[in-house]
């Protein structure tokens, strides 16, 4: 009986001790916040930027380091999230950044909720060495709300305590000026667009639009539509309050679709369904847009070979030509011409809604324009104009014109299967 007491209460102790060391251990846990250990040198973040959905960082070392390198987020457990970089030598040290696209890098809508602190991870010989980073100050701090899931958004913020470079995964609602979508029906009002006897695109893409806009509210996203009329946002000006840049911009959104009907100078016997895109983009979304269109309609692969990069998906980037003619106006308007390269989106809506990171120019110097407030920004809309179908052709317009309907529902489902 004294043995079993004994033993009893042996059982007892280990369990208290057990116990009282579980208790201590989340305590630290909680009181205490894990910490990184890093080396003393650090390197210097000379840009970050969102756009889509995406986060990407650009920096330096000014030393060498041996090994093999990836960037790592690391939460408050200690667990890692691993993204390769690019690294360019150069004469001291290196130069880094997480993607050469711009909609690529560490995908937001994948992290869960903590802080994760942001590193360089190096690997050589089995060793394993983390490096900090110092932030320019000049950049400004990332507020972004994911897209709607269930009604429910995270909000990230970037934050740097003058010690570690984080970001801070929350879950907050989102405000009421914030959205997941922007829709664009092209032209309207006095810009009637392409034109085919009686028929002008202006109705066409904004009968689409309402649509396209029904059908992604209908998937629980919050959507922009830029018109709901036959008006021109912003009077013809789209740097104006009302205007279509200034518009997009203010929601925050993460992608915006602006829809057309195309218009051949050729005649016409050009038709197809095609997509315009920013230079430097991945095409992981494009071709889901495209693949569902041409596998759910009678859509075709376009004949029209300017500014082709491969079937239905077109990047149109300032020519020398245009260059010229606006070195042209430039000099006879009498201002200094845009800091503009055969890199710089030449439409507009892609440009002008990437802000800093598409190379939008709009500053006010040409008096024909207004401003773009968002132009230096470092977060940007992941826009794409949709031509859904040539309006000067005649076959092109019966088929958009009965079955439109189809061709959103395959344009949304893209965007449904991207983001889960």
């Amino acid at each position: 009986m004294e043995k079993r007491l004994k033993r009893g209460l042996v059982f007892l102790v280990i369990g208290v001790l057990i116990l009282g060391f579980n208790i201590v251990s989340l305590f630290i846990k909680d009181v205490i916040p894990f910490k990184p250990v890093v080396e003393e040198e650090k390197g210097v973040i000379s840009n970050f930027y969102t756009y889509g959905n995406h986060f990407n960082i650009e920096g330096k070392f000014l030393h060498s380091i041996e090994g093999d390198y990836s960037l790592v987020l690391v939460n408050n457990d200690g667990e890692e999230l691993i993204y390769s970089i690019i690294i360019s030598e150069e004469e001291v040290g290196f130069s880094f950044l997480t993607s050469g696209y711009i909609n690529d890098g560490v995908n937001l809508e994948k992290l869960a909720l903590g802080n994760y602190y942001i590193l360089l991870k190096s690997e050589f010989n089995e060793e394993v060495k983390y490096y900090n980073f110092d932030i320019d100050e000049a950049i400004e701090g990332i507020d972004y709300y994911t897209i709607t899931k269930k009604g429910v958004n995270n909000n990230i913020k970037t934050s740097f305590d003058l010690e570690y470079f984080k970001l801070i995964v929350a879950r907050k609602d989102l405000p009421s000026n914030v959205y997941d979508f922007v829709v664009d029906p092209g032209h309207g009002g006095d810009d009637p667009g392409a034109i085919n006897g009686n028929e002008y695109e202006k109705t066409y893409n904004l009968m689409i639009a309402i649509d396209l806009q029904k059908k992604l509210e209908d998937m629980g996203y919050k959507v922009l539509i830029t018109r709901e009329d036959d008006v021109d946002p912003g009077y013809g000006d789209p740097y104006s309050s009302n205007g279509r840049v200034i518009l997009a911009n203010g929601t925050k959104a993460k992608f915006l679709i602006s829809v057309h009907l195309n218009g051949s100078p050729f005649g016409s016997k050009e038709r197809g369904f095609e997509l315009y895109l920013a230079p430097r983009m991945n095409f992981s979304l494009a071709r889901l847009i495209k693949d569902n269109v041409l596998a759910n309609t009678n859509a075709l692969v376009p004949t029209n070979s300017r500014f082709y990069v491969e079937d239905n998906i077109y990047v149109r980037s300032f020519l020398n030509v245009d260059l010229e003619e606006m070195q042209e106006e430039a000099e006879e308007t009498g201002y200094e011409l845009y800091n503009i390269t055969n890199s710089t989106p030449y439409y507009y809506i892609l440009r002008e809604t990437g802000n800093s990171i598409t190379g939008a120019y709009v500053d006010g110097r040409n008096p024909e324009y207004g401003i773009n407030i968002y132009r230096d920004k470092n977060y940007g809309i992941e826009s794409y104009i949709i031509e859904y179908a040539y309006l000067t052709n005649n076959d092109d317009l019966e088929e958009i014109s009965l079955n439109y309907e189809k061709y959103n529902l395959s344009i949304v489902s893209a965007f449904r299967s991207y983001l889960e």
